[in-house]
């Protein structure tokens, strides 16, 4: 699982820090690789993430990408490429997907 965003490499440490990830996080500024896999892509902007110490950091965002789950089999191969309505939901979104792969 690798996780992509507009938001700066910087930005991306602090996210993987404060929310103790355990896999790769990439930074995508100018959405090249949204815009490879079709996903939308919108204006930069400034956003403010308070971490668990409570300090508020303001982080600057390359663009904004509209949240997508993409699963891409053993082949390299495109299984599902779905917008995420529920962040929440996701993960078993997902784990359904890649059981049918197992199959």
């Amino acid at each position: 699982m690798i996780g992509v965003s507009g938001d700066t490499v910087e930005g991306q440490k602090l996210f993987k820090s404060a929310k103790n990830l355990d896999f790769p996080l990439l930074s995508d500024e100018k959405g090249a690789v949204a815009k490879a896999f079709g996903i939308p892509v919108g204006a930069p902007g400034v956003f403010k993430y308070t971490d668990s110490a409570g300090t508020v950091h303001e982080l600057k965002r390359g663009c904004t990408i509209t949240r997508y789950h993409v699963v891409i089999d053993a082949s390299g191969t495109i299984a599902a490429i779905d917008q995420v309505k529920d962040a929440k939901g996701d993960a078993k979104q997902v784990l359904t997907i890649l059981k049918k792969l197992e199959k």
